[in-house]
């Protein structure tokens, strides 16, 4: 039996709800993949765990082609909808999930995800890091979005603590986890990639990391980085 998709109702509300605190970080994003790609038609661009499609709206809207997933139907429809009111640009939604990933190894120049890991337990994460690993061409921007460690109780801290209790337990208890292991930069290093800046959102709550794969890694060396960072 299929289990009941958590998105299916929130979809709905999700860009009125979440949308308007995530403009600056959007505009950053697209600012940054415009710096990739230097004017190249070709730049292959991947969005895992899309939502509602604002980020791939905009992208697209910039005159890129991004290939853009979730597991989430109701999202996806949503997104679906954005797409046929581009006037220029496009961009593909797909079905499928983070952690087995349709497509061959080493084939994206940039790889974005936006707010998805934290939510995911250990092991769905470490499986999704690996598949966006592995599809990601060598030398490859991967931007990531996601919490960082905050110290004390600030209003930022307190807000995001809230909103993230809200979501539900499950979401909850994973997002803290992925906190108390060192957030979206520790995620990051621990599976061999490169960061070279991030730009910190919401009193630094936040970040956007631009990270990149390196230049030849095979997958294995990864995978160990990444095992020798779990211990």
């Amino acid at each position: 039996m299929v289990g009941r998709d958590p998105y299916a109702y929130g979809a709905k509300f999700y860009d009125r709800l979440i949308e308007p605190f995530l403009s600056s970080i959007r505009r950053k994003t697209i600012n940054l993949i415009a710096e990739q790609a230097h004017r190249r038609p070709s730049f292959r661009i991947l969005e895992v765990a899309c939502g509602t499609g604002n980020q791939a709206l905009r992208i697209a809207e910039a005159g890129f082609r991004p290939t853009v997933v979730d597991k989430s139907l109701p999202m996806l429809l949503q997104a679906a909808h954005k797409r046929r009111h581009l006037a220029e640009g496009d961009f593909f939604p797909a079905r499928a999930d983070a952690t087995a990933l349709p497509f061959a190894e080493r084939v994206f120049d940039a790889v974005v995800v936006q707010l998805g890991l934290h939510e995911m337990d250990g092991p769905v994460r470490a499986a999704a890091m690996g598949e966006i690993i592995r599809v990601a061409a060598s030398g490859a921007c991967i931007l990531a979005v996601d919490f960082l460690p905050s110290p004390g109780f600030t209003a930022a801290n307190i807000a995001l603590t809230a909103v993230e209790f809200a979501a539900g337990p499950t979401h909850f208890k994973n997002g803290r986890a992925f906190l108390r292991d060192g957030g979206i930069e520790a995620l990051l290093t621990g599976f061999g990639l490169e960061i070279e800046r991030t730009w910190k959102f919401f009193g630094g709550t936040i970040g956007l990391v631009s990270a990149r794969k390196p230049y030849y890694a095979g997958e294995n060396t990864v995978v160990l980085k990444h095992e020798e960072h779990s211990r």
